[in-house]
């Protein structure tokens, strides 16, 4: 049996993949836009990493076994979907 996957680029501006909420961090997630500042609201995940999303990129993820890709430095490039 051989496993698909769907990936999802993470497409917001590189130096905006990070956030910080009540001294908490997060990596930053879409796959819709590239200007953080244009998400009125965000989605957070907590597990197996705290991820910020907007919601069009949650929506199209969500009930989905999902691995997040990083890249050496640590930072959130992408995530697959496993089917």
């Amino acid at each position: 049996m051989e496993i698909e996957t769907i990936q999802f680029e993470n497409i917001i501006h590189r130096d905006a993949r990070f956030a910080k909420r009540d001294d908490v961090e997060y990596h930053v997630f879409s796959n819709e836009t590239d200007d953080p500042s244009t998400i009125e609201k965000w989605v957070g995940v907590h597990q197996p990493f705290k991820v910020l999303m907007d919601p069009l990129s949650y929506d199209k993820l969500k009930n989905n076994r999902i691995k997040w890709i990083f890249d050496d430095d640590k930072v959130l490039v992408g995530c697959n979907i496993i089917q």
